[in-house]
């Protein structure tokens, strides 16, 4: 069987064509899938054409962006550039292109619909993404582990709630061992939708400290080794988690269940991981004393609370039974408390509230009395759930008007985003830096870190070289990129630089 070609369309050019780029991805089941096929000419114009009928959606010309009502004609035939490289994203909904000059120009692309059509004639602008067309994108990022910014600079600030919640109601849906294996990455996209909403930092700080958690709870069990594998048909970790599915509130009370050869860990590790062990233990103050304040809000159902999350609690009270065994072995890993009554023990204190706290479905009157006394036997430290960020995704940009010109090394201050902050009552915050990772403090203006090019999230660029091996594999999870999927960028805040 011969297979011939035959001529369907043509576009004809006015000018020399520099470059041509297609869609990558089809989320439809259209075949041939809709897509679109962008041309650049010489003359620095760019048209968008449908792929199959070459049929053209929209055109703009970059040489506009220089004019303004002083330039001359000219003025503006010197500034004239042509187009050196472009491309369209994985996801399809933006277009980057470079020019002879070495500026970049991005432009937004709308989906085309499953029959073909398309939203809008004006794709360099914002539009009509649905939220299904959304989510389904998401789901492609999630398994598959594609960057999402492109389609977060794509969507509108009044879908991105529609966009959680459908996003939240597909994932859990899924089976037990699916959720486990895509978790973080789920977390990651969550947190990245929240943090582009006004109203969404409190949530973002939960998501955040909901990660640290998981991070620090895998690395804490990995270290856990069972006495003799051949007489014990879990481990060390399944056996705590056995233990605390009994309603019982007293710490000491767990450890009598437990074999402490399974947690025994050397000496010198457990005073490297001190400053994990206090995160935590500051992490469950935090929850505590802003139980209250939480629990009477009207809106009791408005996203994610980390409080209502009863896998995140078991899991806080699992860490709180290990670190209480630590303590046993090295007294020295040991989170510490200020707390205004001499010789007061906090760790069993903050286990018996947390049990508490997952026993109870309702609002226990008693229980939110002792969480408001909290403050007056200990001090709370404030936690830094939220940074200052100077980027194009934050909610500043659904606050600007387009085009946005920006320069190379230059931030802007109408894209610069400052959270409120999320205060414990009688809390204390220390004005200092603080690795969003080792959770120690680099000073109050540390020469050199490394940042977070979105989230913000500050950490050390180097450390010491006395580091053991638990210090070693915790540093290496955030060697590549941050939490958040970003990537690092070193800032030196003595020069004001960044590479």
């Amino acid at each position: 069987m011969f297979q011939l070609w035959q001529h369907q369309s043509q576009f004809r050019a006015t000018s020399q064509i520099l470059c041509v780029t297609t869609s990558k991805l089809s989320v439809t089941s259209t075949v041939p899938p809709p897509s679109y096929i962008i041309v650049a000419l010489t003359d620095g114009t760019i048209h968008c054409l449908f792929r199959e009928s070459l049929k053209q959606v929209s055109t703009t010309n970059i040489n506009n962006a220089y004019r303004n009502e002083d330039s001359t004609m000219a003025k503006h035939q010197k500034l004239s550039v042509k187009l050196s490289r472009m491309d369209i994203s994985w996801l399809g909904n933006v277009l980057v292109c470079t020019d002879t000059h070495g500026q970049l120009y991005l432009y937004r692309l709308t989906p085309i619909s499953e029959h073909g059509k398309f939203f809008s004639r004006h794709f360099f602008f914002r539009g009509p993404i649905t939220v299904p067309y959304a989510c389904t994108l998401l789901e492609y990022c999630l398994v598959t582990g594609l960057d999402w910014w492109d389609l977060l600079v794509s969507i509108r600030s009044s879908m991105l709630e529609a966009i959680v919640e459908k996003f939240t109601e597909s994932f859990n849906r899924q089976n037990g061992a699916s959720k486990q294996f895509y978790n973080v990455q789920f977390l990651c996209i969550k947190t990245s939708l929240y943090r582009i909403a006004a109203n969404g930092q409190s949530r973002v700080a939960d998501l955040t400290s909901l990660l640290m958690l998981y991070s620090i709870a895998t690395a804490f069990k990995t270290l856990l080794r069972p006495s003799d594998m051949s007489n014990h048909d879990k481990g060390p970790a399944e056996s705590l988690a056995a233990v605390l599915n009994d309603p019982v509130t007293d710490v000491d009370k767990v450890l009598l269940h437990l074999e402490a050869k399974e947690f025994t860990v050397e000496p010198s590790t457990l005073q490297s991981l001190q400053q994990l062990i206090q995160w935590i233990a500051d992490l469950t103050l935090n929850l505590l004393a802003r139980l209250p304040e939480q629990r009477t809000t009207s809106n009791k159902n408005s996203g994610y609370t980390l409080t209502r999350d009863y896998q995140a609690l078991s899991t806080l009270r699992e860490l709180l039974v290990i670190i209480r065994i630590w303590g046993l072995l090295c007294q020295s890993c040991l989170p510490v408390f200020v707390g205004s009554v001499e010789n007061f023990d906090v760790l069993p204190l903050l286990f018996r509230l947390l049990s508490r706290l997952i026993q109870t479905s309702e609002s226990d009157e008693s229980l939110l009395d002792e969480c408001c006394s909290l403050p007056n036997q200990v001090s709370i430290p404030q936690m830094n759930f939220c940074n200052t960020t100077v980027q194009v995704l934050s909610p500043a940009l659904f606050t600007q008007s387009l085009p946005m010109q920006l320069y190379y090394g230059v931030e802007p201050d109408f894209l610069e985003y400052v959270p409120d902050k999320i205060h414990a009552e009688n809390g204390y915050q220390p004005e200092l830096m603080v690795d969003s990772f080792r959770h120690v403090f680099l000073g109050k203006h540390p020469l050199l870190i490394k940042q977070c090019s979105r989230c913000g999230s500050k950490a050390q660029v180097t450390s010491s070289s006395r580091r053991t091996a638990a210090i070693v594999a915790w540093d290496h999870r955030w060697s590549r990129s941050c939490r958040c999927s970003g990537h690092w960028r070193i800032r030196n805040f003595n020069r004001s630089h960044t590479t």
